[in-house]
């Protein structure tokens, strides 16, 4: 190949005598390129224009009788080139030599093995207004999907011996750069499946014979980056849980009814900043954080209460109970970042009418909504923002009774290595706890709410108790700091019951305190090291579940003055990098929440 081209694509057939290989690049041309009679390497054969950009795609179609190849790229052109047997001359002696660089009158000859072959230009379509990204043909070779940034993909059939594009779907709004790559599926190429750019995933179905009618699909999906952060509803239900991520979204999913897995069910916010944690203050209302200096609080609206009962069956008032809910939607301003609430029945209209497309139309559905619908209409209304911290916010927690709220940032001072706490009620900020040097790194409340954790990147873990014994009080004391057990940066921490907690760092230790006599005296009674840095860990009852550096999850049970390994999940031979960054176990200590680095969010489900 030209050592001046970068070969962008390709795809490859088995011809009766070899394997003929396609390559599109970023000189315009399709190459094709013929296997060696030894198997062991591949030859060019011809090079043909007909592009006048990148080529992206390329595909064959798989039909000896009638070979057609695709190709489509960044001048928004769909061309079709007729691959045969040429009949015409029985003069092989120059087979091998005839080569053109661009696509003349006269056809393209090449030989693979003796055998003659003609490339000519069969068809080209236009009907894409942006790149195209994605070629594929459906089973029998007769029918071709494209994917293109214009936000559609366009079924293209042979109708009358001319290629229309028989079919388009896609999106109005919503997904700015479009899709990426579209496959049909199933046994007769009755559904469509589609990559967005910000990484969703879109299904259209076709229910009648001629395949001329498409109705969209729900999609499981998730994030598309590291997952940060997650938290389960408050309820006793545990109808849903919530999570944020470095995608720059929130997102809440739950059970299905009918289905019985879980299914994305909102984005309450879609931001302009990679979001970092997240705690849910309450049936209604939760507080995240991203990579900016505030953190944001917000309330749950009607159209997602009306909509969360029509999935999981579980009536409202087990979600909610009798807390305050929102209007009923949320819309994002432009240019802007904070989710203003929206009565039902109202719309916003833009001075164009392309401006229409991206303005949120919230609705109540009775099934998981698409990915269009998940972007634009499930915002949940930002109830507050609470400044104070001087640098990138970096961890919050609610206490048990959900009336006060610590947070803290990224710091390398002891000025802002400070825990800040709120009033859940007014959101006024009431005190700040100094203590450490450098970031705090994760906030646990004991299950009573009379004791405060926290662990940070000095080393160190520090107890706190609020000194007039006010389990929603905000006038903590720190009453122990823990020494040099840890020689690492600590990445998390949990109580196990009121007096028993765990930390877990990068030392590749986990260890469990013992508090007494109110905090008086902390001692270590059980640790253990791993082979890999801890960077989550979670606990119910007696379980103590590790998350490491690789992705892997330990699972030990305390006995006394021991730790015991019960089981291990997802441990790989090869050593990788997949750090699990959160646990939660729901309230009912059943299900764990695992949310990595590698933007998986699992839920397992632990049985006594």
């Amino acid at each position: 190949m030209d050592q001046k081209a970068f070969a962008l694509c390709l795809d490859a057939i088995a011809l009766p005598d070899a394997v003929l290989l396609a390559v599109g690049t970023s000189k315009r041309f399709v190459e094709l390129f013929g296997e060696s009679e030894d198997q062991k390497s591949f030859s060019r054969l011809i090079s043909v224009a007909g592009h006048t950009d990148w080529i992206h795609s390329i595909a064959f179609n798989d039909d000896p009788a009638h070979l057609l190849l695709a190709s489509a790229g960044q001048d928004t052109y769909v061309r079709l080139w007729s691959i045969e047997p040429d009949l015409s001359s029985n003069d092989t002696s120059e087979k091998s030599e005839f080569e053109v660089d661009e696509l003349t009158s006269s056809a393209n000859l090449f030989s693979i093995h003796g055998s003659q072959f003609r490339c000519s230009s069969h068809a080209v379509m236009q009907g894409h207004d942006d790149w195209v990204h994605s070629t594929n043909w459906s089973r029998d070779g007769k029918t071709l999907l494209t994917a293109s940034s214009d936000k559609t993909c366009i079924i293209w059939r042979e109708i009358d011996e001319l290629w229309r594009d028989d079919s388009r779907l896609g999106i109005v709004g919503g997904q700015a750069a479009g899709f990426f790559s579209a496959d049909f599926v199933g046994e007769t190429d009755n559904v469509v499946v589609s990559s967005s750019y910000f990484g969703g995933i879109h299904a259209w179905m076709s229910s009648d014979e001629q395949k001329t009618f498409w109705t969209a699909l729900p999609m499981t999906g998730g994030h598309v980056g590291e997952v940060r952060d997650v938290d389960w509803s408050r309820s006793n239900s545990e109808t849903f849980l919530m999570s944020v991520g470095q995608d720059q979204t929130t997102r809440v999913f739950a059970k299905s009814a009918n289905q019985q897995v879980y299914l994305e069910v909102g984005r309450p916010q879609v931001h302009g900043h990679d979001m970092q944690c997240l705690s849910i203050v309450n049936q209604s209302v939760f507080v995240s954080g991203a990579e900016e200096k505030v953190f944001r609080a917000f309330r749950a609206p009607k159209a997602f209460v009306e909509s969360l009962e029509a999935i999981t069956g579980i009536p409202r008032e087990n979600t909610f109970g009798d807390v305050k809910i929102a209007e009923f939607g949320a819309c994002v301003p432009a240019l802007g970042l904070s989710n203003k609430p929206m009565v039902e029945g109202e719309t916003v209209n833009g001075e164009h009418w392309e401006e229409d497309a991206f303005r949120a139309t919230p609705t109540v559905f009775k099934i998981a909504p698409t990915e269009d619908i998940l972007q634009q209409n499930t915002l949940w209304p930002e109830e507050h923002k609470l400044y104070g911290h001087g640098y990138e916010v970096y961890a919050v927690t609610a206490n048990p009774s959900g009336k006060v709220l610590a947070t803290a940032c990224k710091s390398s001072h002891v000025e802002h290595s400070v825990v800040m706490l709120w009033s859940t009620t007014d959101w006024a900020k009431k005190a700040e706890i100094v203590g450490h040097q450098l970031t705090v790194t994760q906030i646990a409340w004991n299950p009573s709410g009379t004791s405060l954790l926290t662990v940070s990147r000095d080393r160190t873990a520090k107890l706190y108790k609020e000194k007039d014994g006010n389990v929603d009080g905000y006038n903590y004391t720190c009453v122990w700091t823990s020494g040099k057990q840890h020689s690492r940066i600590i990445w998390a921490c949990n109580w196990l019951d009121d007096t028993h907690f765990v930390t877990a760092s990068r030392d590749q230790k986990i260890i469990v305190w013992e508090e007494q006599h109110n905090g008086a005296q902390v001692i270590p009674t059980a640790s253990t090291k791993f082979e890999d840095p801890v960077t989550a860990v979670a606990s119910s009852g007696d379980i103590i579940v590790a998350g490491l550096q690789t992705g892997e999850l330990v699972v030990l049970r305390r006995n006394g003055e021991e730790l015991q390994i019960i089981e291990n999940i997802g441990k790989n031979p090869i050593s990788i990098d997949a750090a699990v960054l959160r646990l939660r176990f729901s309230k009912s200590g059943e299900k764990l929440a695992v949310a990595t680095s590698d933007s998986k969010l699992r839920v397992f489900e632990f049985t006594p």
